[in-house]
């Protein structure tokens, strides 16, 4: 069963579990976004959870919440934005497939062929 998880440990040491079990919507992953923002100051520079670091496919999430969901953007730019937010390489490949599993769990839209694959978030309606 998919599960989607995130653990969020405040600076005055609140420790904040937030789970969803079965089929994730996007307007649940972007329920729980929300609350981890509006319980730390800086998402930009929330970086660990519990001490731990905050994975690449988490800080891939919440840099897709703040890039614009109006404009469709390669997987290269992506990979380029997430490297100037978070001081990280990582390989195309690797972003490539997390986009996929975003796509596959409705949290972006992607298009095109193989070779010339858009995305961009999906718009939450509020």
């Amino acid at each position: 069963m998919p599960r989607f998880k995130v653990e969020y440990s405040s600076a005055n040491g609140a420790k904040v579990t937030l789970s969803i079990d079965g089929a994730v919507t996007p307007e649940q992953i972007s329920q729980v976004m929300e609350v981890i923002s509006r319980l730390s100051d800086d998402r930009r520079g929330m970086n660990y959870v519990d001490g731990e670091p905050l994975t690449t496919f988490g800080r891939l999430t919440l840099l897709l919440e703040d890039l614009s969901n109006d404009e469709w953007m390669p997987s290269s730019l992506i990979r380029d934005a997430y490297k100037r937010r978070y001081g990280e390489e990582v390989k195309l490949p690797v972003i490539s497939t997390y986009l996929a599993r975003l796509s596959r769990m409705g949290f972006v839209e992607r298009k095109g062929s193989r070779n010339r694959r858009l995305y961009r978030a999906v718009r939450q309606v509020k």
